[in-house]
């Protein structure tokens, strides 16, 4: 087992090769309010909705009238509101989706 190189725990996390624990990613995370990492968020979040409206599109095209309450289409606008509800938050209150968090 690897060393924390800030306190000297014993970690298995990684950051770019260098071994820290999770007690130190947590304080650098709270103290990293840097304009890069609220870009690279904001990035991702911004894609989304674009890639999931295909999935709409497709679905509009092959609407199932036999299936109540627009069937498919339904379905396919679930996943671009679920995007567009995540960049809304990230946005409007500042929240981050737990997979865009800083991991090791």
């Amino acid at each position: 087992m690897e060393k924390c190189s800030k306190c000297g725990a014993d970690t298995i996390l990684f950051e770019d090769g260098v071994p820290i624990c999770v007690r130190c990613s947590d304080e650098r995370d709270k103290k990293d309010d840097s304009p890069e990492k609220d870009q690279r968020i904001r990035a991702v979040l911004l894609q989304e909705p674009p890639e999931t409206s295909h999935l709409v599109q497709s679905a509009s095209v092959e609407s199932d009238a036999s299936v109540p309450e627009g069937g498919s289409l339904n379905i396919a606008r679930k996943p671009m509101a679920q995007a567009h509800n995540r960049l809304n938050d990230y946005l409007g209150r500042g929240i981050v989706p737990e997979e865009l968090k800083w991991s090791g």
